[in-house]
C-alpha cells in the first residue's frame, strides 16, 4: 500500500486515509499502518501528525461500540447492529462487537450470519486465541445445527 506524499500534513494525511477508505482499506489496517509510519520517522512534526489521525480512526471505531450499547439499552438492536457491523468490516481489533453481534444474530436465530462474525473475528491474527477456540467451537454447533444434524 502506498504511503501518503512528504511532507505529511494533518489535511494530506487524513484526504490520504479517506481515499484509502473509500477504496475500501479497512479502518484498523490504516491505523496499524499510520502506527508503524509514526515509528519509522524522526521527525516529531510529523509523529505528531501520523499520532493524532491514526487516534482520530481509532476514535471512530469505539464511538461506534459505545453507541451500540447505548442503542442496545434504548432497545434500538438494528441501529446497534449497523454500528457493530461497520466494526467488523473496518477489522476491529478488540472482541466486543464480534461479541455482541454473535450474541443479537443467534438471539435472532441468524446462524448464517453468526457464523461469518465468528469467521471475521478469527480472521484477525492478533485476537485473543481461547475466544477464538469458543467462536470455532460455535461455528462447528450453528453449522451442525444448520444443517440438521
Amino acid at each position: 500500500m502506498s504511503e501518503p506524499a512528504r511532507p505529511i500534513s494533518k489535511s494530506t494525511l487524513t484526504a490520504w486515509v479517506n481515499e484509502k477508505i473509500r477504496n475500501g482499506t479497512p479502518r484498523c489496517v490504516l491505523y496499524h499502518i499510520l502506527i508503524s509510519m509514526q515509528s519509522e520517522t524522526n521527525d516529531l512534526k510529523e509523529m505528531q501528525i501520523l499520532a493524532a489521525v491514526a487516534d482520530e480512526q481509532e476514535e471512530i471505531m469505539v464511538d461506534r461500540n459505545t453507541k451500540g450499547m447505548a442503542l442496545e439499552k434504548q432497545g434500538k438492536e438494528d441501529s446497534a447492529i449497523v454500528l457493530y457491523e461497520a466494526n467488523v468490516a473496518d477489522q476491529f481489533d478488540g472482541s466486543h462487537p464480534y461479541n455482541r453481534l454473535r450474541i443479537l444474530y443467534m438471539d435472532r436465530g441468524s446462524y448464517i450470519d453468526t457464523i461469518r462474525v465468528c469467521e471475521a473475528y478469527i480472521a484477525n491474527s492478533s485476537q485473543d486465541q481461547k475466544l477464538c477456540e469458543s467462536f470455532r467451537t460455535e461455528i462447528t454447533k450453528l453449522t451442525a445445527k444448520a444443517s440438521g444434524s
